[in-house]
């Protein structure tokens, strides 16, 4: 009989003793599995990390970090203004309807940049504008950049290169 005796309050077990025999995989089986989770993890959708809002550039061969980036579109400009900690502002104007594409820089018009320092105030005339990526959706432009300014007052000139920047608006 299993279980309590209808007499007394004694509780009876039967132990039956089971052998049970291990399961061996073959090496070939263990890549299998093992092919098989890194292909399961792999394909999991990763999550996007946005990219951080920044402007860099080099000014005749130094370095531009701007510590704070505003941005304001008028009709159909995108202006987009960067200013490091030493005070220096970088202006990039564009129509906010630009695609993904290569623009020249012009001396007048639009794409354009405007560059205050210590030392003056410059525009661009030449130069371009590669636009990575504009997604209208969710407000963000990426963008490359290199060209040359001059100054409203004198004759200086010089090279920014190496620009890029990553903005929302």
């Amino acid at each position: 009989m299993y279980g309590k005796d209808s007499l007394s309050n004694d509780n009876y077990f039967i132990f039956i003793p089971i052998k049970i025999k291990a399961n061996r995989m073959s090496k070939i089986q263990h890549i299998i599995v093992f092919a098989s989770l890194i292909i399961a993890i792999s394909s999991c959708k990763k999550e996007e990390v946005p990219e951080v809002e920044h402007m860099t550039i080099e000014i005749d061969g130094r370095s531009f970090e701007a510590a704070d980036i505003e941005t304001e579109i008028s009709g159909n400009v995108l202006e987009i203004t960067a200013m490091d900690i030493a005070g220096e502002v970088i202006k990039i104007q564009f129509n906010n309807e630009v695609r993904k594409g290569e623009y020249d820089f012009r001396s007048t018009g639009i794409p354009a940049l405007h560059l205050m320092n210590q030392d003056g105030e410059y525009d661009s005339f030449s130069g371009e504008l590669k636009v990575l990526e504009h997604d209208r959706d969710k407000l963000n432009i990426r963008a490359t950049f290199h060209c040359r300014v001059k100054s409203q007052d004198s004759s200086d000139e010089f090279e920014l290169s190496n620009g890029s920047f990553n903005v929302n608006y």
